[in-house]
């Protein structure tokens, strides 16, 4: 077997993701250090590595129903709403492609590529066995993790009639003269399940470890399986998955115990008036206390550099009861707009660390919902929304919390959805709007619908208002390859059509 000489530095800024449009689908590296890897610590220290543990989503974020921008909005500061994320917005597939905002390719394959090195490292450095195991236990579940995550943006969504259909490059090794054709949409997810059993097979922690929820355990591996069997609308696996998962699950934090940060004042500039906006304490959390937080099974974190989640008004109206839901109340900032010194009145949603930051990997809430969803689409629909009782207890005032109830399987997982969007907004609409256009009920699909102007290579045309419908199916919701990687590649990695 031919040995590779691995430089730890070229690892570390691979991990770090300083490099530009240029990833190792397609460039070679330059390692300029003289420091190989040896030591089975640095295999840990580079899945340990901080960024790892980051999403960047502008696909998740802009190309959903969750986020929003009125018409007006956008025309009181056209500079805040950038083309990149305005094309997400748009759908248009044509100028997605060439944007340099539309990121999750490049990242997650650096992501693939750092599990890579640990898989192909591990056997020829110094170490214990139990350490080499630990070490290819969260190898393979990171890249599993990111096979999936690439899947979902920029792929159909998964179905047995859609397994022949593109999915993507299916990199399991360092070497750069590997072929990067792109496999099936199948293989593709028989490759995100080989891995998540292979992470099972070298795992010995059974459940989370305290301040190390990004480290691999049988909990998050069990709840990895549940959310991919889950989006393959496979429920019988995902809910023998998610029953072991939640076996080994972390309790719900109660939102109750959250409390406000210092108010901070806006004086009065141009027609704005004065005001004093309040956030939560989340607002301050800086990544140590964030990956504290007690409901972690496995951390990852949607990163947004705008930091403006702006929801739509169809989201906003998901709170039926705002005032005793502490997740409204708390994350959605009245007149957050003042943040970004934009003259119209919107909200923000605020989840961490001043939006940066939301909550995009597995938590305790996401299994209680998987789990009651799971319910609602079995002959034990009744079953679901008492499920969903303890996480509102966790989510509303003291004693507001009124129990769910429907007359119907259809209203039962109406019920169920609804709850989970008011959870999770953001982070996983996208993946949920795909996975439910190809379920076997009607009851679940969703069409995007929004007025915006029309966005082409020049940028947003305000002249021009269009009306926006697509449907979970449609292959402009496959988000384009990057067109510098699909240029890089020579011809080896197809685009998406449209």
């Amino acid at each position: 077997m031919k040995k590779h000489l691995l430089k730890l530095s070229f690892l570390i800024v691979t991990a770090s993701m300083f490099c530009a449009c240029d990833s190792f689908l397609d460039k070679q590296p330059s390692a300029t250090s003289d420091a190989p890897i040896t030591e089975v610590s640095q295999l840990l220290s580079l899945y340990d590595y901080v960024t790892n543990t980051y999403e960047y989503d502008y696909p998740g974020v802009y190309a959903t129903d969750d986020y929003g921008v009125p018409l007006a909005l956008y025309d009181a500061s056209p500079i805040t709403f950038g083309a990149d994320q305005m094309s997400l917005y748009a759908l248009s597939s044509e100028v997605m492609e060439t944007t340099t905002g539309n990121n999750v390719w490049e990242y997650e394959y650096a992501k693939i590529f750092n599990a890579n090195t640990i898989i192909a490292s591990v056997g020829s450095v110094n170490g214990s066995q139990e350490e080499k195991d630990e070490a290819l236990c969260n190898a393979y579940l990171m890249r599993g993790w990111s096979f999936f995550r690439l899947a979902t943006v920029h792929c159909l969504p998964y179905s047995e009639a859609n397994r022949s259909e593109m999915g993507l490059p299916l990199r399991l090794g360092t070497l750069f003269t590997e072929d990067i054709s792109r496999a099936t949409l199948g293989k593709t997810f028989d490759r995100i399940l080989d891995d998540f059993r292979e992470a099972e097979k070298y795992c010995v922690v059974d459940r989370v470890q305290e301040g190390f929820a990004w480290r691999a355990s049988k909990c998050a591996i069990y709840g990895a399986f549940a959310r991919v069997y889950l989006y393959m609308n496979d429920y019988d696996n995902a809910t023998t998955y998610v029953d072991k998962a939640l076996a080994l699950a972390p309790g719900l934090y109660d939102y109750n115990n959250l409390d406000w940060a210092t108010p901070v004042p806006y004086p009065a500039t141009g027609t704005m008036a004065e005001d004093t906006l309040h956030y939560c304490e989340t607002h301050n959390w800086n990544l140590q206390k964030i990956y504290k937080w007690s409901e972690w099974i496995y951390i990852r974190l949607q990163y947004l550099a705008t930091q403006w989640h702006s929801p739509s008004q169809e989201l906003l109206d998901c709170y039926v009861d705002g005032k005793n839901d502490r997740r409204f109340d708390l994350f959605y900032v009245e007149h957050g707009n003042r943040r970004f010194s934009v003259a119209y009145d919107w909200y923000r949603y605020n989840q961490l660390y001043d939006d940066c930051y939301a909550i995009s990997g597995l938590t305790a809430a996401e299994l209680v919902l998987m789990k009651a969803e799971l319910q609602a689409r079995s002959a034990n629909w009744q079953d679901a929304l008492v499920t969903l009782a303890p996480l509102r207890e966790a989510r509303f005032l003291p004693g507001t919390a009124t129990v769910l109830t429907a007359a119907s399987q259809s209203e039962a997982l109406k019920q169920v959805l609804l709850e989970r969007r008011r959870e999770m907004p953001f982070t996983l609409r996208l993946m949920d709007i795909k996975r439910f256009a190809a379920s076997v009920t009607p009851d679940d699909d969703v069409t995007i619908r929004r007025e915006f102007y029309k966005v082409t290579q020049s940028g947003v045309d305000p002249s021009q208002k269009v009306q926006i419908n697509v449907k979970g199916d449609d292959r402009r919701l496959a988000i384009p390859i990057p067109q510098q990687d699909i240029q890089n590649s020579q011809g080896a990695i197809v685009q998406n059509p449209f």
